[in-house]
């Protein structure tokens, strides 16, 4: 849930990485979260530095994890009633 709020959060950063040929990609792992970065090296860190930044500072409102919980759990459901 974490990383999904995480990511609408740094969703205003996708459309000016994506001007400047960069792409990011934010997952769980069994140790962490993995960042991983591609594209032109000459603005990455600074892109870098934005996620790091958000990393550190946020905390999703109570009302966006009810929302991500609640899309989760139509989405667990959904899965369980589909057919082998």
């Amino acid at each position: 849930l974490y990383i999904r709020c995480l990511e609408e959060a740094l969703h205003s950063y996708s459309y000016p990485a994506q001007t400047a040929d960069l792409s990011y990609q934010i997952s769980r792992t069994a140790n962490g979260i993995l960042i991983s970065l591609s594209g032109y090296r000459d603005n990455a860190e600074i892109l870098f530095n934005l996620i790091l930044e958000h990393l550190k500072h946020y905390r999703p409102s109570k009302q966006e994890f009810e929302n991500f919980k609640n899309s989760f759990s139509r989405q667990f459901r959904s899965i369980s009633q589909d057919s082998p």
